[in-house]
């Protein structure tokens, strides 16, 4: 939700915490991929919810203050802004994963796919993606400076393109029995082009330009 952070200034989106049974939840999760999650909309009658449950977006950057303090652990050096959609990309990395496993074990493995190469691939894009949080972890300024953050945000784009291209590839070559709703790698593409539709995979969004 968005709130005024102080009288006459532009709303802030907040997050807060909310009792589960306090919420009503809204069938409206009909997906093509990605149905497991459940990631239905809800409504929440009439609730106040405490000022310690409360908190500002822009305090979940590193080089803002907080009103709650903030753990000095190395998770809290990073800007949400930068990595808050890096799991998303874990989503994709494991269907990749998934998908060469299942192609390997199946009777379309032994046809001309190059496995290695793709395997080589999805290992290439998360070995960035954990350089990247290094360097965030590492930065010397709190959260990362500029350029870090939009290599972070480029190359969680970057990762999950090439991973959803991976799966693509594998569906492709998985022959026509792949079509059946109990086809594992069928599965596994619906989720992975479900993920990659979140505009955070979309590389035009996001360069090397530091923003």
């Amino acid at each position: 939700m968005s709130a005024p952070p102080a009288p006459g200034a532009d709303p802030e989106p907040h997050v807060m915490l909310l009792p589960q049974e306090r919420t009503v939840g809204i069938d409206d999760w009909h997906t093509s991929g990605l149905r497991g999650t459940g990631s239905r909309s809800f409504t929440v009658p009439e609730l106040l919810v405490p000022d310690h449950r409360v908190l500002p977006l822009s305090a979940l950057d590193p080089g803002r203050p907080a009103p709650h303090g903030r753990p000095r652990t190395t998770p809290y050096r990073m800007a949400f802004a930068a990595v808050g959609t890096v799991a998303l990309a874990g989503v994709l990395l494991g269907a990749a994963r998934a998908a060469l496993d299942t192609y390997a074990g199946s009777p379309s493995g032994a046809s001309g796919l190059d496995v290695s190469a793709l395997t080589a691939t999805v290992d290439t894009a998360r070995a960035m993606l954990l350089a990247d949080l290094d360097t965030l972890a590492t930065s010397s300024t709190p959260g990362g400076t500029a350029e870090e953050r939009a290599r972070m945000r480029r190359d969680i784009a970057y990762a999950g393109t090439r991973c959803r291209e991976v799966v693509n590839a594998v569906y492709e070559a998985s022959g026509s029995a792949v079509i059946y709703d109990d086809a594992p790698v069928q599965r596994i593409w619906r989720d992975a082009n479900a993920a990659a539709q979140h505009p955070t995979f979309d590389l035009r969004r996001w360069g090397a330009t530091p923003s």
